[in-house]
């Protein structure tokens, strides 16, 4: 009887990680998933593909996509982007100033493009990146097109001053057709 207790113990454990193991690893897939999403910068057939797994996933990613909205990127994430645009604006400020290259820009932009105080811009570039965050976090929930996905969008829509309205106005718009 004592060894029944301890297979059947052994059995119960086994299961139970088994079953750990591949919430674990349908959780990494999912992250992935969302990472891929907010990230992607790919043509059309690509994202279609994304999209597909999007649906496919709805029920594990909408909750991801929803936190992805509301928290916005990472301190990592928005500090790497915002690094590599403040890179970008200052070989662009050094390229106009050694004019080494004909940038087909009037004068009076050129003048505007020197004058650009990049550690001013840091700010507005942080905005940006958590607003493209939310964007897309808010297009993949609405691409997703189940029935919880349009009462969080409709749930938000409640907000009228909320920035991301115009969007989600389009979204319902386009999930109705």
């Amino acid at each position: 009887m004592y060894l029944y207790k301890i297979k059947y113990s052994l059995f119960a454990l086994g299961v139970l990680l088994l079953g750990c193991i591949g919430y674990s690893q349908n959780n990494e897939i999912i992250q992935e998933l969302f990472l891929g999403w907010q990230t992607s910068n790919c043509s059309i057939g690509e994202e279609k593909q994304l999209i597909k797994k999007l649906r496919v996933n709805a029920d594990f990613i909408l909750p991801v996509l929803i936190r992805g909205f509301e928290e916005g990127p990472s301190i990592d994430y928005l500090k790497t982007v915002t690094q590599a645009e403040i890179k970008r604006l200052r070989i662009n400020q050094e390229t106009i100033a050694n004019q080494s290259i004909n940038t087909g820009l009037s004068e009076e932009d050129l003048k505007i493009a020197r004058e650009i105080n990049i550690e001013q811009e840091e700010g507005r570039i942080q905005k940006g990146v958590r607003k493209g965050w939310k964007t897309r976090a808010l297009t993949g929930i609405g691409y997703l097109n189940t029935e919880d996905s349009k009462a969080y969008i409709q749930e938000i829509l409640k907000d009228e001053k909320n920035e991301f309205n115009p969007l989600l106005k389009s979204i319902l718009h386009r999930n109705k057709k």
